[in-house]
C-alpha cells in the first residue's frame, strides 16, 4: 500500500490510484490518470450539445460578433464577391437585419466592406471635420 500524503489524510482521501486502470496517481486530488481521463473525455465529446440543443442557445437574439462567428463556421469562405481579392475576407450582411441566415451574408474583402457599409465616407468626413476645426481655431 503506497503512502498517502498528510494533506490527503487531513481531507480523508484514500484514493492514490486511478479508479479506471489502477495506476498510481501523482496528485491525490484526482480520481483518474491522464490517459484514462482523456479516453473518457473522447467518449463524452460527442455528447456535448451544439446549436438549439445547447442550454445557452439564443436563436435570432444573438449578438453581432456571435452571429459573425456563426456565419464563419457555417458558410464556406470564398473570394471577394465584388473585386475577386483573396486576402482579408470578411462576412458582410446584405439585408441589414442580422438574422441567423447564411444566405443573408456574402464574402467581401476588408476594402470593399468599408465601401459597402459607408465606413470609408465616415472616415473621410471626420478627417475633413478635423481639418475644418483646426483652421477655425
Amino acid at each position: 500500500m503506497p503512502k498517502i500524503s498528510e494533506e490527503a489524510k487531513k481531507l480523508n482521501i484514500k484514493r492514490p490510484f486511478c479508479i479506471e486502470c489502477g495506476k498510481r496517481l501523482k496528485d491525490y486530488r484526482s480520481l483518474r490518470c491522464r490517459r484514462c481521463y482523456y479516453i473518457l473525455f473522447r467518449e463524452l465529446k460527442p455528447l456535448r450539445r451544439f446549436g438549439s440543443s445547447n442550454g445557452r442557445w439564443k436563436g435570432n437574439k444573438v449578438s453581432y460578433s456571435g452571429l459573425h462567428k456563426w456565419v464563419n463556421r457555417h458558410k464556406k469562405k470564398m473570394r471577394c464577391e465584388i473585386c475577386g481579392s483573396n486576402s482579408n475576407i470578411q462576412a458582410s450582411n446584405i439585408s441589414g437585419k442580422y438574422l441567423r441566415d447564411v444566405n443573408d451574408y456574402r464574402w467581401v474583402c476588408a476594402r470593399c466592406h468599408t465601401i459597402i457599409d459607408g465606413t470609408i465616407n465616415n472616415l473621410n468626413y471626420n478627417r475633413r471635420l478635423k481639418k475644418w476645426k483646426n483652421k477655425k481655431s
